[in-house]
């Protein structure tokens, strides 16, 4: 595992139930079955398997090496009610009918087909089960002090998720996108999340540098968005930035819960 990968590890397992589950627990109860689409390392699943104990909870990702990692997290903290396994939210391996509740964290701004994805979820759901979803907002992006080049990766971030098929601001269709999949008794709510310290957007500026040089660069640059020039002098304001006493960064992340009928 290269030294940014495992960056982008420890951050994703930096996430957790208290935070970024907050809004769906009053939605579940002790001895449900859930399944969490887009898992990751897995440090929400098992935060979400300890409470709902004795439950069943499965964690699934596209990603083999995330699957591994979970599993190695779940057999360390000994936490036997839960499996991962890898898989596709368009094309989930359950049949219907299968879960009380469906939670997906930061998944839906990246699939092509999000509709889909959500009959997938309605499907093995069992009546009167429950979704949960959230997703940030990358028109809510506050930065400080004020940074062009950075505010330009960004952007650039986002016009390479739109080309691959993803859309940084689902969350605000999530009314929308519920109703139209069938889910009934739709909630809305939002919450923010923020670098309180230069630690926090050090580690945002280095996921940053590392999408930069990962896939946003390549991509900007055969599209004919940017030179290899630009990306450099993008890369080097962001880590400048981050280092910065001064620096400061928020975002709104959408949150949706709805029931099946």
């Amino acid at each position: 595992m290269s030294t940014h990968d495992s960056e982008a590890i420890e951050y994703l397992q930096s996430r957790g139930v208290a935070r970024e589950a907050a809004f769906f627990l009053p939605y579940v109860r002790q001895g449900m079955t859930l399944l969490d689409c887009g898992c990751g390392p897995g440090s929400i699943t098992l935060g979400l398997a300890e409470a709902l104990a004795p439950g069943e909870v499965v964690g699934i990702d596209r990603d083999s090496s995330r699957i591994e990692v979970a599993e190695q997290s779940a057999s360390e903290r000994g936490i036997a009610d839960v499996r991962f396994q890898t898989a596709d939210v368009h094309e989930l391996p359950f049949p219907d009918a299968s879960f009380d509740a469906v939670f997906a964290h930061a998944v839906l701004q990246h699939v092509k087909e999000p509709i889909r994805a959500l009959g997938e979820i309605h499907r093995v759901l069992r009546p009167g089960g429950v979704v949960g979803l959230r997703d940030d907002d990358r028109g809510s992006v506050v930065i400080a002090p004020q940074a062009p080049d950075v505010v330009r990766l960004i952007e650039l971030l986002t016009m390479v998720e739109e080309l691959n098929g993803g859309d940084p601001g689902i969350g605000r269709r999530y009314r929308e996108l519920l109703r139209v999949s069938g889910f009934q008794e739709v909630k809305i709510s939002a919450s923010c999340e923020y670098d309180a310290d230069n630690a926090a957007t050090r580690q945002r500026a280095s996921l940053a540098v590392r999408a930069a040089r990962g896939f946003v660069g390549p991509v900007a640059i055969e599209q004919g968005w940017s030179t290899p020039e630009e990306m450099e002098r993008l890369v080097a304001a962001c880590v400048a930035w981050g280092e910065s006493p001064d620096a400061f960064s928020a975002v709104v992340w959408c949150e949706a819960v709805g029931r099946k009928g």
